[in-house]
């Protein structure tokens, strides 16, 4: 028998207003559960749940624009880039050709912002065709840094 394989789930729901990431690795007769980030999701009654003691104020006004970006967005020969985290603080997992990456982001607006190899980046909402990578040409839901370098939601 091998080393564990780590098996990645998303979307496990704790309770009606929180949702988490999570990962799982199977050991002989015991499961190790780690948690990684969560979400707040917004609920249909949002009247009702209230933050800091002030009336009509929502869990989901403390979460960020950006944070509907979290989760996994697929680029050209098997590259990805996975955001984790929420409420405008984030890990940016990124698979190029080479090896998997991981940075801090956070919210600045309308995008997030990290910094790589000293060089700060951004990570904005584009189509395809703004990423200038044919092979993600014709999707509508993409994220880009730069030009040649974008992921899509399928």
């Amino acid at each position: 028998m091998g080393p564990p394989v780590r098996e990645e789930r998303a979307n496990l729901k704790l309770d009606a207003e929180i949702e988490y990431r999570y990962w799982v690795w199977p050991v002989p007769t015991v499961w190790v559960v780690g948690l990684s980030g969560d979400k707040v999701v917004a609920k249909s009654d949002a009247a009702s749940t209230v933050e800091h003691g002030q009336k009509g104020a929502t869990s989901a006004a403390a979460s960020a624009p950006t944070d509907s970006w979290i989760g996994r967005w697929k680029g050209p020969e098997a590259t990805f880039l996975e955001i984790s985290g929420g409420k405008g603080s984030y890990e940016i997992e990124i698979m190029d050709l080479d090896r998997a990456r991981t940075f801090h982001g956070a919210t600045a607006g309308d995008h997030i912002e990290f910094q790589r190899d000293g060089t700060n980046e951004s990570l904005k909402p584009s189509s395809g065709d703004a990423t200038g990578m044919k092979w993600l040409a014709g999707k509508t839901d993409c994220l880009t840094i730069k030009a040649g370098e974008g992921f899509c939601r399928d």
